[in-house]
């Protein structure tokens, strides 16, 4: 896998700069050619019926007049009912056949429910949903006493129920679009979301804000892939005029207020775009089917210029807009000097912002040159807290006190356990107390700990159940890109992206539609497909040894950023790739999706991800090397035998050689409570099972005619012809969803070695074996792992006793005189007499 990997590190950047400079201009070309054809053939929106929220000023309102004037029916949704009236009225005298208003709050699902079903109800239909309601907070992150009172921006239901605050920008636009979503697949209608330029642009001040709208973006990038019959248009405006720039926020307590001098710094020189204008280009984009709306159009190049020049944007931002100046902007203090001396804003910027400007710049050549000569950070006795240290990266899937331990025995000179559940503001606040109490400072904060949901959009029957775990990783982003804009050089923030790195997520480990947390193997399957995983240590080192050197983003594997840059050229192809790889055809099963089907028809499973074996009889000799074998290729193990003493030393051993985690499970596969308990076992500490090795056996050997009782022996008797065709057969049935491998196999140790037989109770020597050379249990492990990797679906080791076959099904008669003559004794004659007895 991390060969894979390394070797994708190596090819795909300059895969991806020979395909921008090859085929992005043709693409452009068509792209421009299908925009003029839409310009011509624009959705004719006489009698639509369109939903628009936050209708009541700004955006909304003069959405819902453009609406009108193309003649569409209009739901308007609001929290101000008497200025929504207004707003309808309006729209009828320009031209609205019927509107309806409707006072609801998005940020209460049933409100959304309602307003959407009253809709459909009143028209029958719904055309086009436009999410437009939003609020925004403009405060330093430092500065905020309560970060809490900001999840009326974004973030979990349950705080809108416990108190007045709603939930908004986020999942007032979730919730509206569930329960919208039938409707408008049924009528192949369109979304149209508004998100901003702050999703990618790191304003000051603005961090929750940012957040929400980063999340906006990348959800409905998702729903875009999940629901092709609905077309989606995004729109991130610049700075446009409403309620947002005339001044109106939440403050750091929480409270909306109207502060005409914050509004100053935070927009300053750059230009605003009415109103009209930007609600008339957004309609008229909307009808013509286009995927992205910047308004003004020259915000789209602030995008690119993130994209390809991040530290630039973020000097940049941290230049214009924080300063110790009376905790106002220098575009404040532009505005207000060039309009009272009338001198030139160029040379107010330069006498505001030079001294600030020299002293970043210096602390820039500073800082870089500083990397350059001492490249890592030597963090020996520093202290550093790990949110989420008991899974995934964190950790290598042992628990929390495990980890502790083991991070002992490595080096570190003092480790903490404390259970914490992040979710919860007041255990935040005890784990950073317990820290600094325990260590007296703080150097590393590591933030890892995450849940992943897997489910269609429209399968979840109550989104709410998600909200733990929704709208997190693009918000992530965003909030730190602006917090590393607000904190400048005090504090260093680094941004890991990682690709598929082995945790629980790659294991199988989800929050289903009901928001339960499952092991699910075939979801996990179609989610990653074909796609290597890297190894979870390789992750962990390449992200500690980014912060040490101070990196501002890491990607893990690296090749995963170029993917980055092949969305931003061309995302309507990578969308059309993630619909054909990732989704199944309408009706049919997650199984059914091509990324599962590459995946098992070509048995890339069994390279790609780092397999959970589960050895039964992992003590006997044969399968004690198996478990070495696939410790040597950094499997994990669960190990299973009666006798748990012999267990712990193969479990030790394994370990050593380079198995990543080792479980010991003392059981009897005789009964079948055992067997469940084995399965479940396994599935519940690793998330999943990838091979299941069944080796587990004893050799009855007795004349059949020498037996006392033959019941005695019923639980051993019958049973390898049996396998063999029990597995032919079930391998029929499953088809390429599981490989199955048999294993003929003569193995043992050259020179003396008794083995175990049930023949009265005895332990016989090598008078019970056959004349027939023995070859090594190492030997014969290696090649057994060897075939189940290459999926091989028959091994006979060594491999010339496969000759036997053959003579079997040919000359049976032979076969039968020679095993007569070397391995029976006469009658009368003991068993020590028989010729391969006397030969040895």
């Amino acid at each position: 896998m991390d060969l894979i990997n390394g070797f994708l590190n190596l090819v795909a950047p300059p895969f991806t700069f020979f395909t921008l400079l090859l085929f992005l201009p043709p693409f452009q070309l068509f792209k421009l050619l299908l925009s003029t054809l839409r310009s011509v053939f624009s959705e004719d929106l006489t009698g639509k019926v369109v939903l628009i929220t936050g209708a009541s000023s700004g955006i909304g309102e003069h959405l819902a007049y453009e609406y009108a004037r193309r003649g569409a029916c209009l739901a308007l949704a609001a929290r101000r009912e008497n200025r929504l009236r207004e707003v309808a009225d309006n729209a009828r005298e320009i031209g609205a056949p019927d509107v309806i208003a409707v006072r609801a709050d998005v940020a209460n699902v049933d409100d959304c429910k309602r307003f959407v079903e009253q809709s459909v109800n009143h028209f029958g239909r719904l055309d086009h949903l436009v999410n437009n309601a939003g609020i925004t907070s403009v405060s330093m992150f430092d500065d905020t006493d309560d970060v809490t009172i900001f999840k009326a921006i974004m973030e979990t239901f349950e705080f809108a129920l416990a108190c007045s605050s709603q939930d908004v920008n986020f999942w007032g636009t979730v919730y509206t679009t569930r329960f919208a979503a039938p409707h408008l697949r049924s009528s192949g209608g369109k979304i149209i979301v508004l998100s901003s330029s702050a999703s990618w642009l790191p304003m000051p001040r603005m961090s929750f804000y940012n957040a929400s709208k980063a999340a906006i973006a990348q959800f409905f990038e998702t729903l875009r892939v999940e629901m092709p019959e609905v077309h989606i248009t995004l729109v991130t405006p610049g700075f446009i005029e409403s309620e947002l720039t005339q001044g109106k926020y939440l403050n750091r307590g929480g409270k909306l207020i109207l502060d005409q001098e914050m509004r100053d710094v935070q927009v300053g020189l750059i230009p605003v775009q009415r109103v009209e204008e930007c609600a008339k280009a957004i309609v008229s984009r909307a009808a013509r089917g286009e995927r992205y709306v910047t308004e003004p159009k020259w915000f789209r190049v602030t995008y690119f210029w993130k994209l390809f020049c991040p530290e630039l944007v973020e000097w940049t931002y941290r230049l214009l807009f924080l300063t110790k100046m009376i905790s106002s902007g220098i575009l404040h203090g532009v505005i207000d000097l060039c309009f009272i001396n009338l001198e030139s804003p160029f040379k107010m910027i330069w006498k505001l912002g030079s001294k600030r400007c020299i002293r970043d710049s210096t602390l820039l050549f500073f800082t870089t040159s500083a990397k350059v000569l001492y490249p890592n950070e030597n963090v020996a006795g520093k202290v550093v807290l790990i949110a989420g240290a008991s899974s995934g990266i964190a950790r290598r899937r042992e628990s929390l006190r495990e980890v502790a331990e083991r991070a002992l025995r490595l080096g570190s000179p003092d480790a903490i356990a404390v259970r914490a559940d992040i979710s919860r503001v007041g255990d935040c606040k005890r784990l950073i107390d317990e820290a600094m109490n325990h260590f007296g400072r703080l150097n590393h904060l590591v933030n890892v700990a995450g849940e992943t949901p897997a489910s269609l959009f429209e399968e979840t029957p109550d989104v709410t159940k998600l909200a733990p775990a929704m709208a997190s990783k693009a918000a992530v982003i965003s909030f730190y890109e602006t917090l590393r804009v607000e904190l400048g050089s005090d504090i260093g923030i680094t941004i890991v992206t990682p690709g598929l790195i082995e945790s629980e997520m790659t294991k199988g480990k989800f929050l289903d539609k009901e928001g339960r947390l499952v092991v699910n193997q075939v979801i996990r399957d179609v989610i990653i497909g074909p796609t290597p995983i890297e190894t979870v240590g390789k992750g962990a080192e390449a992200i500690v040894n980014s912060a040490r050197r101070g990196d501002k983003y890491l990607t893990e594997p690296s090749w995963y950023r170029a993917t980055m840059y092949l969305k931003a050229f061309f995302s309507e192809i990578v969308v059309w790739l993630n619909r054909l790889l990732f989704l199944s055809p309408p009706g049919a099963a997650a199984r059914e999706a091509l990324s599962k089907q590459i995946l098992d028809l070509t048995g890339l499973k069994n390279n790609l991800v780092l397999a959970t074996i589960c050895v039964l009889q992992a003590r006997a000799l044969y399968s004690e090397h198996l478990a070495y074998e696939y410790a040597r290729r950094g499997a994990c193990l669960a190990l299973v035998a009666r006798r748990e003493d012999r267990l712990q030393t193969v479990a030790s051993k394994s370990r050593q050689i380079g198995s990543p985690e080792v479980i010991v499970i003392p059981a009897d596969i005789s009964r079948v409570d055992d067997c469940k308990g084995i399965v479940d076992s396994v599935v519940t500490r690793f998330g999943r099972l990838d091979h299941l090795v069944n080796n587990a056996g004893i050799a009855p050997l007795y004349m059949f005619e020498d037996h006392i009782c033959v019941a005695d022996h019923a639980s051993v008797m019958a049973t390898k012809a049996a396998l063999i065709s029990f597995y032919e057969t079930l391998r029929s049935e499953f088809g390429f969803g599981y490989w199955h491998n048999y294993c003929n196999s003569r193995i043992g140790r050259l020179g003396n070695h008794p083995r175990r037989f049930p023949s009265e109770g005895i332990l016989c020597n090598k008078a019970n074996r056959k004349f027939v050379p023995l070859v090594t249990t190492e030997r014969c492990a290696t090649a057994i792992v060897y075939s189940i990797i290459r999926g091989e679906s028959y091994l006979t080791e060594p491999a010339w006793t496969r000759v036997l076959l053959l003579w079997k099904g040919f000359c049976p008669e032979v076969l039968d005189w020679c095993n007569r003559f070397l391995l029976v004794t006469s009658p009368k004659t003991s068993q020590s007499d028989a010729t391969n007895k006397k030969r040895l």
